[in-house]
């Protein structure tokens, strides 16, 4: 691969639209996404240990192709065969040593796209769902992950996915406040790593959510603009997950507007979005 050519790690967390992302990423023209979810900690430590990261990295960006096992990876649309690599990359819960995985990140070009969401009440009312759906109703069985449910039938899970977007769910107080504290708890241990990737020299750059789910092709034309792919005139609309949520979930949980207003939440609230701030000073403008 050129020496020249730029390449990218979205770190991530759930809720924030990451699979839906690099599956259309890896529609457009040029670009590589030779993994989904392989490298994440509970796939990869499986047959691995940590120290088995910056090897497996190196190996992924060297030949553009994870050789590891094959799961998960079907909503990757793969290149045409002979057509010119631009950029290789796909999405990480950055783990190991970050010392160790930074050297090999700065000596294959990478930038490391941070996703975030904006909208703290958003983000705590998807991942409660998403935890304890079927605590909250009997009306349906809420798969784990539903954007991965879809089967060989596309009626079929077009209408799970519409019951899913239908359904109403009620307020459990403990379940909603222990999910807000771990969605902000999670946004503080990115600080940490954006402040360590930032300090061993890997650039480092945020991407919103929000911005995906309004403009998907603003949105992947400038995340790909920012390390030199032009697709402005060869943007391709595929995307291999349906949006689960169409209808926002906060909308469909019962007295969620009390709870929103209440002291514990609202300190939740303020954390997050101080971890937030801070991520913003390592970050690239």
């Amino acid at each position: 691969m050129s020496e020249l050519q730029k390449n990218f790690i979205i770190l991530y967390n759930g809720r924030e639209g990451s699979s839906a992302i690099v599956s259309a990423l890896s529609a457009q023209k040029g670009v590589n996404v030779p993994l989904f979810e392989h490298l994440d900690k509970y796939n990869f430590e499986l047959t691995n240990t940590p120290k088995d990261y910056p090897q497996a990295l190196d190996d992924v960006f060297s030949t553009g192709v994870y050789s590891g096992p094959n799961k998960n990876s079907h909503e990757m649309k793969p290149q045409d065969p002979g057509e010119r690599v631009l950029t290789t990359g796909f999405k990480w819960r950055i783990a190991g040593d970050i010392r160790d995985v930074a050297k090999i990140m700065r000596k294959h070009n990478v930038t490391v796209f941070l996703l975030l969401r904006r909208d703290f009440l958003s983000m705590t009312c998807s991942s409660y769902v998403h935890k304890y759906g079927n605590k909250l109703q009997s009306d349906i069985e809420i798969p784990p992950h539903p954007q991965f449910s879809g089967g060989s039938d596309a009626r079929e899970a077009a209408h799970k996915l519409e019951q899913m977007n239908q359904q109403a769910f009620k307020l459990v107080k403990p379940f909603f406040l222990k999910s807000a504290f771990n969605v902000k708890a999670t946004r503080n241990r990115q600080v940490g790593k954006a402040r360590q990737l930032a300090r061993a020299g890997v650039p480092v750059r945020l991407v919103y959510y929000e911005d995906f789910d309004g403009q998907q092709e603003a949105f992947i034309t400038n995340f790909l603009g920012q390390i030199g792919v032009d697709i402005t005139k060869t943007y391709n609309p595929y995307c291999g997950f349906n949006k689960v949520h169409k209808t926002p979930v906060s909308e469909r949980i019962k007295g969620i507007d009390r709870m929103a207003d209440t002291w514990l939440f609202k300190y939740f609230k303020r954390e997050y979005e101080d971890a937030v701030k801070e991520i913003t000073k390592y970050a690239e403008p």
